[in-house]
């Protein structure tokens, strides 16, 4: 690194500054930007000082910040960027200027580690040596550590969050948070930094990261800047809108042919296409991306190149679910309602309707109350299921979790959250199953489900029977309530992945699989452990979700296997009024869900999806 001698000066003996400097500096202070584009150098990919020329994102940034500024505004800003725009070097050259142009002025860095650190440091001396050599104020000899001007007493300090102590002092005028998502407690970080720097429109404070660590405190501290609950300025810069990432054809064949080649090289490219309404200049663009800098990774081009918030914010591991079979899944497309516990059904007691509970128009669903969402009441003739993961309830610790299904097309009908100990949770079950034609309830044995299920006993019938998975048919136990062990979950969840993946890609039948927007969201942060392969949710994050809609798909398969024929038959023998209608063969040449239509004078037939080899049409 670069050392750059400094003076001894003390305070009481500055060097006055001539007015043609302390104009230029009073230009800098009104106008950083312009600045830094005119006077500084930046080292480019070619090892070459060159004039500090903004890219798309870097102006992006600078006019909004900008415009803070203009409105006489403290300046705070949260950015979320894509991989290698310079966003780093350029907010480091701001709070240099910052530091250069005004007297008494404050600034600090924090970088995510501490060779970052050293890099953004050797950057920030490399602005100063940039600067003709009458506007390079001496600097005072203690300067090794950041840089410190011996005259006008600024001074900027460039230090790593886990060196977060030499930072600690005075007052600040410029903080940057730099790969704020990548600190071991990027709130307690900010909390503590924020008491440093005034509230006046002097001051700024810009957090830039890229996405990482979906469902952390990084993550969440974002999701409440953008409701608006923070006094941060949400700004997001996808890179399909970069100009330079809209591949510009030469003729209708060579974009035909050039987006062909892009989709036998990775058939996600047409997805996110459409998903995103991206243009064939952007499609192509995205393809070269892949397969140039990220070399055919398709989980890494959507975690640097996001093309919206969501996907920028990406679980530690990689997505069990995978990231973009979660993007196209469309939760938000069905409507529901909320109710929650009252007066007239307090919780821990049974209630045979929802209208017996309190209806509210929204809910926090990552909150502690506990509430049911509701898609679509109980259809007379169905049958469902009960899939539940229960918790112990207390304060701080995990939620409980059911998701009510039809047994046959997987339908997702009523989903309950909240935490509630595992004797109530077991009311809610029973609650559940009577209005829901006496669903079978499939409650998880393992602990605290134990305590559910021997509550659950008490007061409900028709509880599911653990079958023996291993055995050439599934062979019913005398026990009660489903084991995940290890077994049976990576068969749960190697199900319910399947499952994603063909909702995703438009193989199902039915469409109304999942959707629960919250489950997504667990799904998203539901990852692979780098080090023993191990499915689970990240840390800091939930699964309660992902655990109790694995079981309803695993016990769903399990109670309707067999073929087509052997579901038609079960339905025959229920239903007594069915008897005058036997001439009906079986090996007729007729397609299954007409055999059911007829047999059931069900001309939309739409229950008949059985098991999981009869939920693609």
């Amino acid at each position: 690194m670069t050392v750059i001698p400094g003076v001894k000066r003390t305070i009481s003996t500055p060097r006055r500054i001539t007015a043609g400097v302390n104009e230029v500096r009073q230009i800098a202070s009104d106008y950083p930007d312009a600045f830094i584009q005119q006077r500084m150098k930046v080292v480019d990919k070619d090892s070459i000082a060159v004039p500090f020329r903004y890219n798309w994102s870097q102006r992006q940034v600078s006019e909004r910040l900008a415009q803070q500024k203009k409105e006489r505004k403290p300046v705070r800003a949260y950015v979320l960027k894509s991989r290698q725009v310079g966003l780093s070097t350029q907010i480091a050259a701001r709070g240099f200027v910052n530091t250069w142009a005004n007297d008494n002025y404050e600034s600090l860095i924090i970088a995510h580690q501490e060779i970052r650190a050293q890099e953004l440091l050797a950057r920030t001396k490399f602005f100063y040596q940039s600067l003709p050599s009458v506007l390079q104020l001496p600097l005072a000899q203690d300067s090794k550590a950041g840089i410190k001007f011996a005259d006008t007493r600024g001074s900027m300090t460039i230090v790593s969050a886990k060196n977060i102590q030499a930072a600690r002092g005075g007052t600040k005028q410029f903080v940057l948070f730099s790969e704020f998502a990548y600190y071991q407690k990027p709130l307690h970080i900010l909390t503590e930094i924020e008491q440093l720097v005034a509230r006046s429109p002097r001051t700024e404070i810009i957090i830039e990261t890229t996405g990482h660590g979906r469902g952390s405190s990084a993550h969440d501290f974002w999701l409440q800047c953008k409701l608006g609950r923070e006094n941060y300025e949400c700004i997001f810069l996808p890179w399909q809108d970069d100009p330079a990432n809209n591949y510009q054809f030469m003729s209708d064949k060579e974009r035909d042919y050039s987006l062909r080649a892009a989709f036998d090289y990775e058939p996600k490219l047409e997805d996110k296409m459409k998903h995103f309404n991206l243009s064939p200049g952007q499609t192509y663009s995205g393809f070269l991306i892949l397969k140039d800098q990220c070399h055919g990774d398709w989980e890494k081009f959507c975690q640097e190149y996001p093309c919206d918030d969501e996907e920028a914010w990406r679980a530690t591991g990689e997505c069990y679910f995978g990231a973009e079979n979660l993007n196209l899944l469309r939760p938000q497309d069905f409507q529901y309602e909320y109710f929650v516990f009252g007066a007239h059904a307090p919780l821990g007691q049974e209630f045979s309707d929802f209208n017996e509970l309190d209806k509210v128009n929204k809910v926090d669903e990552n909150a502690s109350r506990p509430y049911f969402k509701v898609w679509r009441e109980p259809q007379p003739g169905s049958h469902y299921l009960i899939g539940s993961d229960s918790a112990e309830g207390l304060e701080d610790g995990n939620f409980s979790s059911t998701f009510v299904m039809d047994m046959y097309t997987y339908e997702m009908m009523c989903e309950f959250h909240g935490r509630v100990r595992p004797d109530e949770h077991a009311y809610v079950i029973a609650s559940l199953g009577n209005i829901y034609n006496a669903a079978i309830a499939a409650p998880e044995y393992n602990t605290p489900g134990n305590a559910t299920l021997q509550e659950l006993k008490k007061i409900y019938p028709n509880i599911y029977r653990w079958k023996h998975i291993d055995d050439f048919k599934p062979r019913v136990s005398n026990k009660l309530g489903w084991q995940t062990n290890p077994t049976t979950r990576p068969l749960m969840l190697a199900l319910a992945k399947r499952l994603v993946e063909d909702l995703a890609r438009g193989k199902l039948f039915n469409p109304g699989i999942i959707k629960s927007q919250a489950l997504v969201d667990e799904m998203r942060t539901f990852v692979v452990q780098e080090l023993d392969g191990k499915a689970e949710a990240a840390p800091g994050c939930q699964d309660d979700r992902v655990m109790a809609w694995a079981i309803c798909c695993i016990v769903a398969s399990q109670e309707t296997y067999g073929s087509t024929n052997d579901i038609l038959s079960m339905y025959k023998q229920r239903d007594d009024n069915l008897q005058s209608r036997q001439e009906i063969s079986y090996t007729n040449p007729v397609s299954p869900q007409d055999a059911v239509a007829r047999l059931l004078d069900d001309p939309s037939a739409s229950w008949l999806n059985g098991d999981t080899t009869l939920l693609y049409g």
